[in-house]
């Protein structure tokens, strides 16, 4: 999981994943603005989004400089549930019968491509 970039289902953000906390869950609490609240309370609060795993240990990203320059906390906490990972880790990357197996899927030749969009769009009708 370290160094893996996720995407944030609530704000489409991109976070790279440097720890996971073990000691902190989605009841744990945090400081904001209006006192002190926990993260389960939060996304229902801020984003309307029901937590059901309330046990998982919580991903941490460092903050970007942009971030930081806004005021933004050092460490982000992150709940593993609302994070998709995106790209592919350098594990991945060496195994050459993943590659292959992606490249199948990517690569069409051009009736291929065509067959697929129509298929496609007619899904979408």
């Amino acid at each position: 999981v370290l160094g893996v970039v996720v995407l944030t289902d609530y704000n489409n953000k991109t976070y790279t994943i440097n720890d996971v906390s073990f000691d902190t869950n989605p009841q744990s609490t945090f400081e904001t603005k209006n006192g002190k609240t926990s993260f389960v309370e939060y996304y229902q609060q801020r984003y309307n989004i029901r937590i059901r795993d309330t046990q998982q240990p919580m991903l941490l990203s460092r903050a970007k400089k942009r971030d930081l320059r806004a005021g933004g906390c050092e460490l982000m906490a992150l709940v593993p549930e609302l994070c998709r990972v995106t790209g592919l880790t350098d594990q991945m990357r060496s195994d050459f019968r993943m590659m292959k197996a992606m490249s199948d899927h990517t690569r069409l030749n051009p009736d291929r491509r065509i067959e697929r969009l129509n298929t496609f769009n007619n899904r979408l009708q």
